[in-house]
């Protein structure tokens, strides 16, 4: 976002996930769980969802959610919005993403 005073309104956070939704993941699991907060957009990997006999490391969990990010970018480059994405941004919590 170029002005910090702005912000996307919730409706179009909520457009912007729906796209990320659409994202292809491992057995159509759906590996993410999206929190918006604070004017932030979070990312978590949800490992409840995690097939433990055909991804036991994670990795297509990890490449879901990457896929649902760059879905969900581009749902805001739709309304008009540059983003800004800190991935992995607290170590303390493995499962926040971006």
């Amino acid at each position: 976002m170029t002005d910090a005073t702005q912000a996307p309104t919730r409706a179009e956070v909520e457009r912007a996930v729906s796209f990320g939704v659409r994202a292809p993941s491992i057995h159509n699991t759906q590996p993410w769980r999206w929190v918006f907060r604070s004017g932030v957009l979070e990312l978590y990997a949800d490992r409840s969802r995690q097939l433990p006999a055909l991804d036991p490391d994670g990795r297509s969990v990890l490449l879901s959610c990457g896929a649902a990010l760059e879905l969900a970018r581009l749902g805001f480059e739709a309304a008009g919005w540059t983003t800004e994405v800190d991935r992995l941004p607290d170590p303390d919590q493995g499962d926040l993403l971006a």
